[in-house]
């Protein structure tokens, strides 16, 4: 087979072990997981509840029509700036789809989330990296250093996983209007529900201001949906109706939409 050579460079996602395996391999009766950052909680009472009396004969709603109107009401933004993933892995590999060909080049930070880096490859696209600051600050002067004519996507982490290095708001204003309007600045904030800092806040009221920014998010963190694999993007209408495009038709599944929504309600 001829293969893209861009493949050739990409290495599968490794996951973290299960429990069981860990016990299996080292004879062990209690394991106590903490690689993939799971919730340790679970999902709640109420979305168990109608996990336990399910109809499964019936494709899910393509559109996300319930989830998509609380969610816009709970975000405070218009229901045509979402769009929803098996998971925000796949939003990050239909973003790369609609942007990233060969010679392009996107810039993120070291350590940060592996998509970032194989969805680029497999399009056979580059990736330009920084480092992060002895104390774990993170240095935005240096990632606009690195931008050049083929620079065509920005991943900015906040909070980072796995450092927890948070942004503050005024620092990413700054940042995203230095950023050319040809540049999509990608603001993945899987974990800013935990923050505390009052000086952290989300992006997503910048998005309308902002054509080229979108930020990212998941219900898998927070509110415990890992296995339901559900996750959202916020952005301009231009780059949702690109994202449809490559969409796989049906790609949040009926259980994954309804457990959403009692999440968000509870």
């Amino acid at each position: 087979m001829n293969y893209r050579e861009s493949i050739s460079e990409v290495k599968p996602y490794l996951p973290g072990k299960s429990e069981e395996e860990i016990k299996r391999q080292y004879g062990l009766e209690k394991v106590v997981k903490i690689a993939s950052n799971e919730n340790p909680y679970g999902a709640t009472p109420k979305v168990k509840e109608y996990l336990s009396n399910l109809d499964i004969n019936i494709y899910p709603d393509n559109y996300v029509t319930s989830l998509r109107e609380k969610l816009a009401t709970f975000l405070n933004i218009k229901e045509n700036m979402l769009l929803f993933g098996n998971g925000s892995v796949e939003i990050i590999q239909m973003l790369s789809r609609i942007l990233l060909d060969e010679k392009d080049n996107i810039i993120t930070q070291i350590p940060s989330f592996s998509s970032y880096f194989s969805e680029a490859m497999i399009q056979g696209a580059s990736v330009k990296t920084i480092k992060y600051n002895s104390n774990f600050s993170f240095d935005l002067d240096n990632m606009l250093n690195l931008i050049d004519k083929e620079t065509k996507m920005i991943y900015i982490t906040n909070p980072n996983n796995p450092l927890g290095t948070c942004i503050n708001y005024i620092d990413m204003k700054n940042f995203i209007s230095k950023v050319p309007d040809n540049i999509l600045i990608v603001v993945d904030e899987a974990y800013m529900e935990f923050v505390r800092d009052e000086n952290v806040k989300s992006c997503i009221p910048l998005v309308n201001d902002n054509k080229n920014l979108c930020v990212l998010r998941t219900f898998s963190k927070a509110y415990g949906l890992a296995a339901l694999r559900i996750g959202y993007i916020v952005a301009n209408n231009e780059i949702i109706e690109n994202l449809e495009k490559v969409r796989v038709p049906f790609n949040v599944s009926t259980i994954a939409q309804n457990s959403a929504i009692i999440a968000l309600e509870e």
